[in-house]
């Protein structure tokens, strides 16, 4: 039980790494773009609070 729970673990977490490698690989403008917009939301989080602290 426990060896087949680790197997599938294992295959799952490697099939996962691959799929998101592969998705880096293929999209690397994407991903340039969300983290764009990631630092900028999170610059926009930060001016927020910022603002609300003062």
């Amino acid at each position: 039980m426990s060896k087949r729970k680790r197997r599938y673990l294992g295959s799952d977490l490697a099939s996962s790494v691959r799929s998101i490698l592969t998705g880096f690989y293929c999209s690397e403008q994407r991903a340039e773009k969300a983290t764009l917009k990631a630092v900028a939301s999170s610059e926009m989080l930060i001016s927020l609070g910022i603002t609300k602290r003062i």
